[in-house]
């Protein structure tokens, strides 16, 4: 089954509220009050959307900061300018400096 994106809810709920409402048919009061359900859900749809895609985006900022750990083992600094180089390297890339 797809699933179907909060911002439909909304729009969705905001038509069918409005439309009732505009109407002024005392027999569409439920319309308009499940227009209105229509647009929690949809807000709610929306926020916790962007609660999950900030945990993702954290927890993928924690991957890559563990991975950057891990690749500095097999670099070293340049004792004169600070430059990173690979651990082979026998001539700084910046400067020169022969290490």
């Amino acid at each position: 089954m797809a699933k179907i994106h909060g911002l439909v809810y909304l729009i969705i709920g905001i038509f069918v509220s409005v439309a009732s409402w505009k109407i002024n048919n005392e027999d569409l009061y439920l319309f308009f009050y499940a227009g209105i359900l229509f647009m929690g859900v949809g807000v709610a749809k929306l926020l916790l959307s962007l609660i999950r895609n900030k945990e993702e985006e954290t927890t993928h900022h924690k991957e890559i900061s563990h991975h950057q750990t891990q690749n500095l083992q097999h670099y070293r600094r340049c004792r004169k300018c600070g430059n990173a180089m690979r651990i082979n390297d026998k001539f700084c890339g910046r400067c020169g400096f022969r290490v």
